[in-house]
């Protein structure tokens, strides 16, 4: 990698970032500052500084969601919306996204179940469906989405544990598999992913599995682009794992095959080009 600029962001500690599907508009959000912002790609490929600041406000119901805290920021299959879970508010914000004049705008925001917690969100890859996957409660919710009206509404609430779990825990990622089959969703304490089947007439989610992430804290994961294969990011015990993908039952099994560096907490495959 060959560093060609930098820019400043938000002012205050950032924790995601996002490009939408134009590779003009960059997005990241603070936890600590309560905050979304945008930056804007510049042709020559370097970022500019951040044009727009959208600080959330309010609190919620335990101690950790004393304020604001934006989680991440996820871009819909139409570039037309950026979908933001704020942890700390119990709330997913939609911003209608202009990347012509490359700014945001608020358009609405969806409440989760008090301390809920939501921190991560997939679009389903070709049906009107959406996810968000809960920390602090250590739910997934899964939405019918309105690509028009940019418009979530609820349909179901699954938890990512198994019954028999007892001890803490708190989710992290989740991601769809590259057919929309399947489902996956990390759990912090139980240290597992649990596997859900998705219904393509509703979007309604069936669990399958939990299988361990073979480590401790799984933070992140990836599917890879053939959906064949998934990579955990364990960050408590220094290693990622990697999984064989069934695209049939969408169940997991270990192949051996392990990375051990110093802390993960995102894996991501990087895109062939010829």
């Amino acid at each position: 990698l060959t560093e060609l600029g930098r820019a400043r962001t938000v002012p205050a500690p950032t924790c995601h970032i996002a490009l939408d599907r134009t590779g003009r508009c960059l997005m990241t959000a603070s936890y600590h500052g309560g905050m979304i912002g945008l930056n804007p790609v510049l042709d020559n490929g370097l970022i500019g500084d951040e044009t727009e600041v959208h600080r959330h406000s309010g609190s919620s119901v335990l101690p950790v969601q004393n304020q604001p805290r934006p989680h991440s920021a996820f871009i819909s299959p139409d570039n037309r919306y950026v979908v933001v879970p704020d942890l700390g508010l119990d709330k997913v914000f939609i911003y209608k996204l202009d990347t012509e004049n490359r700014s945001l705008q608020f358009h609405r925001e969806v409440r989760t179940a008090p301390g809920a917690g939501p921190r991560h969100f997939a679009f389903h890859p070709s049906r009107p469906y959406g996810y968000v996957i809960n920390e602090l409660n250590s739910t997934v919710i899964a939405y019918s989405y309105d690509g028009v009206n940019g418009e979530l509404v609820e349909k179901q609430t699954v938890s990512t544990l198994p019954v028999s779990h007892q001890g803490e825990n708190a989710c992290a990622h989740i991601e769809l598999s590259p057919d929309g089959r399947f489902l996956y969703a990390s759990n912090r304490g139980h240290d597992s992913i649990a596997i859900f089947a998705v219904n393509p007439e509703d979007g309604l989610l069936e669990p399958v599995d939990h299988v361990s992430v073979l480590g401790q804290h799984p933070r992140h994961f990836t599917l890879s682009p053939d959906g064949a294969h998934l990579l955990v990011a364990n960050r408590d015990t220094n290693n990622v794992t990697v999984f064989a993908r069934d695209g049939a039952t969408g169940r997991l099994t270990p192949t051996g095959g392990s990375l051990n560096l110093s802390k993960p907490v995102c894996v991501r495959f990087l895109a062939k080009t010829l």
